[in-house]
């Protein structure tokens, strides 16, 4: 009997099975039983939703164009493509980057502190998983929230 676990998208997966068969060669391979049951486990503090969204990421005094894939009251996913930039920009985990987000089509972007929890790149495209920064003493940053959860619970509700 062996247990799999994997993490997807900030949940982790689990579930119990048995081996089959093992192949050695000439690739390394399992056959595993259907699992009974199967559990998961959210790891994040809010749950992230699916979309596209315009936005513009500012570092290093240079912006980025490119989309938001997911998003949260916490945070999201921003993604831009080699081709279209003039290279990826020297980020790195911790660094706090700003990123501005056209929540209504054709209307005003909205400006968020975010700090980068996550890198991933690959031959073609750059993704930066963002938390958003709140402060209270900031006006800014108050509205700028309320705006994202007025757009969140939009986007919940179809």
């Amino acid at each position: 009997h062996v247990i799999v676990s994997y993490l997807f998208y900030g949940r982790v997966y689990a579930f119990r099975c048995t081996l089959l068969l093992l192949v050695k060669e000439p690739y390394r391979f399992a056959v595993l039983s259907y699992p009974e049951t199967f559990e998961n486990i959210n790891l994040r503090k809010h749950e992230r939703i699916s979309c596209i969204i315009v936005a513009e990421l500012k570092a290093h005094d240079q912006s980025y164009e490119g989309i938001v894939s997911d998003m949260s009251k916490g945070g999201c996913s921003f993604e831009f493509n080699r081709s279209d930039q003039r290279g990826f920009p020297g980020l790195k985990v911790k660094e706090e980057v700003i990123i501005s987000l056209q929540l209504k089509e054709k209307g005003e972007f909205t400006v968020f502190n975010t700090v980068i929890r996550a890198i991933h790149t690959d031959k073609e495209g750059m993704m930066c998983g963002l938390q958003f920064l709140t402060s209270d003493f900031s006006e800014t940053d108050v509205e700028s929230m309320k705006k994202l959860a007025e757009f969140i619970l939009t986007l919940q509700n179809g």
